[in-house]
């Protein structure tokens, strides 16, 4: 990986940001990368523990902005589908017990 040093206009002086890993990683290596393992996906503590992984990865400059972004969006994604899922079946629960109570 090659490394160049990045400023930002933002930057406070002698800041030590740098733009590293210009190259593009494979959906397999990018996995490996933030430690993300087929079927490892089940619930939000996996996506809570993943967005830690990714962040680090990102920070350390093994993930670019744009795989950083991408996988952002599928983690939220999963997330919203997770808790959507997670009130349906709620709200079918009560409606079966209230659809199953004598009048």
């Amino acid at each position: 990986m090659s490394k160049e040093p990045h400023k930002h206009a933002a930057d406070p002086p002698g800041s030590s940001l740098e733009v590293i890993n210009t190259q593009k990683l494979t959906r397999a290596e990018l996995a490996e990368t933030i430690g993300l393992k087929p079927g490892r996906l089940s619930n939000l503590k996996d996506v809570k523990r993943l967005c830690s992984r990714l962040i680090r990865s990102f920070i350390r400059g093994e993930v670019s902005g744009n795989d950083a972004k991408t996988l952002s969006y599928l983690l939220s994604t999963y997330v919203t589908i997770a808790q959507g899922s997670d009130i349906e079946e709620r709200l079918d629960e009560l409606e079966t017990k209230v659809n199953s109570e004598p009048e």
